[in-house]
């Protein structure tokens, strides 16, 4: 069994299909989203990155080295048509044009969390990200909150790996 963790959600574990592979649906089922909530309060949880557009431009450049992005037109145009998934992780985008991950977009940005938004103004780029690493499996945050709530670590394991038994090895 694979059994990923990260640091904090944005308020919900993501499919592992959505992030790795589809076939994770099948081979990981119990790799699927679940609320969240206590990451909200965790340190961490909200955090940004601004970039000069020519920065932003150079970014983009050096990840997607053979990608013709089109950034002809205002910096609020060069992110555009952003898809989420239904634990609000960017599942895809156009970047100058072309279609690009949200997985790529936050390797490529130096993201902490592929859920994020993207503001233009005044010659930057700034963006606002919710949480932290890939949000597959357990949040560490999330089983803190749990815990501190009172529960054990068998029920914060089940809570995070649904569709699971905890066994001792034989």
């Amino acid at each position: 069994a694979l059994s990923t963790y990260f640091a904090i959600s944005p308020g919900s574990t993501e499919a592992a299909a959505n992030v790795w592979d589809p076939a994770a649906a099948d081979t990981c089922p119990y790799l699927q989203p679940v609320a969240s909530p206590g990451d909200r309060l965790s340190d961490g949880y909200l955090s940004s990155r601004t970039f000069a557009e020519d920065e932003f431009q150079a970014a983009a450049a050096a990840y997607f080295p053979d990608a013709a992005f089109d950034f002809s037109g205002p910096s609020a145009q060069w992110l555009t048509e952003i898809e989420y998934t239904a634990a609000g992780m960017v599942r895809k985008a156009l970047l100058g044009g072309i279609e690009v991950s949200g997985k790529d977009l936050r390797s490529a940005f130096s993201l902490r969390s592929a859920c994020f938004s993207v503001t233009a103004e005044s010659g930057s780029l700034t963006f606002q990200v919710r949480g932290w690493g890939h949000g597959v499996g357990m949040s560490q945050a999330g089983a803190v909150f749990l815990a501190k709530q009172g529960a054990d670590y068998k029920e914060i394991l089940v809570y995070y790996y649904p569709g699971t038994q905890l066994v001792s090895p034989s």
